[in-house]
């Protein structure tokens, strides 16, 4: 039988997760969320949270099953709409897989790290600690970013130029800031809700 609004609402707890990449295990965040945050929410926070653009395809997966948003081309995709994170994960330790942009598969390990009471008027999503600043977009996976962290640290290296050109020359690996990360989620929750 589905659960209704209220009774979603008298489940509430807050999750804190904690969300690494997986081959650059020091890139990482720690979060908190509703425990009734739809899949399609909790990945415009990790977009926000990682620093990417929302510019391809992703999904969930737990217990074998890929949660996103199905198109022809991805027939083995759950339709993500509707699923909430505590349908998957609900005890701490538990786990669940996130992968964005099928061609650099940037692939996310997301564990449930403690389980609380939710407060009314806390801010969720809220960012509350991480570590460098997430890979551009379209760089090559996790060995195509190595190898551009190799380029742009060294001005000698005949890619160098080029390099920080296409970067702009705003990248900076090592950058991270909570408050910063945070107003953006605060932009984030001011958008028009998604339903259920």
């Amino acid at each position: 039988m589905p659960v209704g609004t209220a009774q979603v609402a008298a489940l509430r707890r807050t999750f804190v997760l904690h969300a690494s990449l997986v081959g650059m295990a020091e890139i990482w965040r720690r979060v908190t969320v509703p425990s009734d945050i739809l899949l399609a929410d909790l990945h415009a926070a990790l977009q926000i949270l990682f620093d990417w653009d929302d510019q391809h395809l992703h999904f969930f997966e737990h217990g074998g099953v890929r949660y996103g948003i199905p198109d022809d081309d991805e027939a083995r995709v759950e339709d993500q709409a509707g699923v909430r994170i505590s349908a998957l994960v609900n005890e701490t330790g538990d786990s669940l897989r996130y992968v964005y942009d099928f061609g650099d598969w940037w692939e996310h390990r997301i564990e449930l790290q403690l389980v609380r009471p939710f407060a009314a008027g806390e801010m969720l999503p809220r960012c509350l600690d991480g570590a460098r600043c997430g890979p551009p977009e379209d760089c090559g996976g996790v060995d195509g970013f190595r190898h551009l962290l190799e380029v742009i640290a060294d001005a000698k290296h005949p890619e160098h130029l080029d390099m920080v050109s296409w970067l702009n020359g705003f990248y900076h690996p090592n950058a991270f800031s909570a408050a910063e990360t945070n107003d953006r989620l605060k932009r984030f929750l001011r958008r028009p809700r998604r339903s259920g």
